[in-house]
């Protein structure tokens, strides 16, 4: 089934080079209008691996933190949380003279909550880079049966990245060739 863009803002980083950010939101299935969101406090906070993570960690999780204001009553952003892993897409993309995405995850449907207030008041959206996801996957061949073959690193890494990257969204896997695993 196809995303359908659901939600939508723009920030501009108020230091470094001041480059413009686009957060876009898609929903497995939906067709409708592009809602805006409004972004508050520190608007995206990335977080790359753990904190007892020592250099040597090959491969290390990301996960954005959204700040985002409901402000009107029935914001519907309890639709969050879901049973459904891939249900929300989201891309951060950074715009210069071209617009180029920088993060492509999955909203973490159960790790949402909701104050008892009337409006506005803030909601924090997490999201991740897909790598819980793929812990779940057993990895069949066409014949339903382990994976087991010769493969560089490269393609080892592409192909197990294959489940999060079904329209071609997850930049190029850029490593240097070794020895076939």
């Amino acid at each position: 089934m196809a995303y359908g863009l659901k939600y939508r803002f723009e920030w501009r980083s108020p230091m470094r080079e001041k480059l413009l950010y686009q957060v876009v939101i898609y929903e497995e299935g939906y067709t409708g209008a592009v809602r805006p969101l409004y972004p508050s406090g520190e608007k995206i906070v990335v977080t790359q691996g753990s904190i007892d993570d020592n250099e040597l960690v090959p491969i290390k999780p990301t996960e954005i933190t959204l700040t985002l204001l409901c402000k009107e009553f029935n914001e519907p952003y309890a639709s969050f949380y879901t049973l459904d892993p891939k249900k929300y897409r989201i891309i951060v993309t950074e715009c210069t003279d071209v617009c180029t995405p920088k993060w492509v995850g999955y909203i973490a449907t159960g790790d949402y909550s909701q104050p008892y207030a009337k409006p506005p008041y803030q909601v924090v959206v997490k999201a991740n880079d897909g790598f819980g996801i793929l812990k779940a996957m057993p990895y069949l061949d066409a014949n339903d049966e382990l994976f087991a073959r010769d493969l560089t690193i490269r393609e080892l890494l592409e192909f197990l990245l294959s489940p999060l990257d079904e329209e071609g969204l997850l930049r190029y896997v850029d490593i240097w060739d070794y020895e076939k695993v």
